[in-house]
């Protein structure tokens, strides 16, 4: 028997209905990333632009919502085709103008692994490497959670950069 597929989103959530937000795009990150490493990037596309539909409202007062749906819209272009890094680098240099604000920090922790993986796929290995680090030791909401992706990152970078013993 073929595993139970998860549901489309749907904008009835109970999290939407109560005006919940947050936990709808977390979830719908967590889903779209669970769905691009299925393989089913058609599905992953529609989480994370769910996510991102649900993040624009609040990106007044709390862009770093923003940063992750953004960091996997790019993230799944780039896994579907190499012709789609265009549409990567417009999502991800979004991502990186959030980044780099004080409101936009606290969305490092997966913007910041999503940033690296795509950055070091595109041949850039030193902004990648750098990317990691910065996911490693700028504070934010997901750092802790993220760590194990952001060190393989790191490892992998310094690796292909001589970087061995950092």
């Amino acid at each position: 028997a073929s595993p139970r597929a998860i549901a489309p989103p749907s904008t009835r959530s109970c999290a939407t209905r109560i005006g919940a937000s947050i936990p709808a795009i977390i979830g719908s990150y967590i889903l779209g990333f669970i769905k691009d490493l299925q393989g089913e990037y058609d599905e992953a596309l529609e989480w994370h632009r769910k996510g991102l539909e649900l993040a624009r409202p609040l990106a007044g007062f709390l862009p770093f919502l923003e940063v992750m749906p953004l960091g996997g819209l790019g993230a799944v272009c780039l896994d579907i085709s190499d012709r789609l890094r265009d549409k990567t680098i417009e999502y991800h240099g979004e991502a990186l103008g959030l980044l780099k604000t004080p409101m936009g920090a606290p969305g490092g922790g997966t913007g910041w692994a999503d940033l690296g993986f795509c950055a070091y796929a595109l041949g850039e290995t030193q902004i990648a490497y750098e990317y990691f680090q910065n996911g490693l030791t700028i504070p934010s909401t997901q750092m802790y959670v993220q760590r194990p992706r952001l060190l393989a990152g790191a490892a992998l970078a310094a690796q292909t950069l001589g970087l061995t013993d950092e």
